[in-house]
């Protein structure tokens, strides 16, 4: 499971900062995240443990051997989570060109894309990055408001600026 954890609320309602979700560690995440430059370095650290561990004798291979398996475990990790972060990215197109502002479309719209001051109405559900859902409109009433007014977030105007009528 994860706490959603927030920090600087008046920040960001007074569009000083934008807006962070924090969580805590999801089951199967790494403790800590390498990145790949790191992963590498483990990698060839692991293949010149192995070349020692061939030459070694008791101890010091017992030493090495346990040395290899800790690095192999943290590899391993960081590869499920890599796994894990390439598919949830597949199939999102940019709204932004920093991909601050992202979707995932899973049924085609027909319409026209809404444009300023144009009133949208829409339901929506947020997903933090992995999936993890923190917010629907689904159990509720649809999100209603006029883009380019300032009452959602820009993130949001931006995202529905760039659906068709219909789109899901």
């Amino acid at each position: 499971g994860f706490k959603p954890l927030a920090k600087g609320w008046q920040d960001v309602l007074d569009d000083k900062k934008d807006v962070v979700v924090r969580l805590e560690e999801e089951e199967g995440e790494p403790e800590e995240r390498l990145t790949e430059k790191e992963a590498k370095a483990l990698r060839k650290q692991v293949r010149d443990l192995k070349r020692r561990k061939k030459e070694a004798e008791g101890e010091e291979r017992k030493g090495l051997k346990k040395q290899i398996a800790a690095l192999e475990a943290r590899l391993e990790a960081y590869n499920a989570w890599k796994e894990k972060e390439e598919a949830w990215e597949a199939g999102f197109q940019n709204v932004t060109k920093d991909g601050g502002v992202r979707f995932k479309t899973s049924k085609a719209g027909t319409g026209f894309r809404p444009e300023q001051w144009a009133t949208v109405e829409l339901h929506l559900t947020g997903k933090v990055r992995g999936g993890a859902e923190f917010h629907t409109s689904r159990s509720s009433y649809p999100l209603k408001f006029i883009v380019g007014e300032g009452r959602v977030i820009r993130g949001l105007e931006e995202g529905v600026k760039a659906l068709r009528v219909g789109e899901r």
